[in-house]
């Protein structure tokens, strides 16, 4: 079956024309029209791999930050629960 055919069966069936997903022929050409106006090139993806390594660096650093943070009021507060224990048996 030809491409004439099968359009004028799906239409006979369906009652319109097939849509873009149905029509192989309209998909690859809508695929060529993106890929020619779809400039990317190596030095882009790159870029985009550098700034997905960075962001990530600095999700990794402000969750170590924050755990630092955390660590640090934990001791202050045992610190603190020493010398009241310190100060209460003098």
């Amino acid at each position: 079956m030809n491409y004439r055919q099968w359009k004028k069966n799906y239409k006979k069936r369906h009652g319109y024309n097939p849509p873009l997903e149905a029509d192989k022929r309209q998909r690859a050409k809508v695929l060529k029209k993106t890929m020619r106006n779809t400039s990317v090139t190596i030095n882009d993806i790159t870029a985009a791999v550098q700034n997905i390594g960075d962001a990530i660096t600095r999700a990794i650093a402000g969750i170590y930050r924050g755990l630092s943070n955390g660590f640090r009021v934990a001791a202050d507060a045992a610190q603190s629960v020493a010398e009241r224990i310190e100060r209460g048996s003098e």
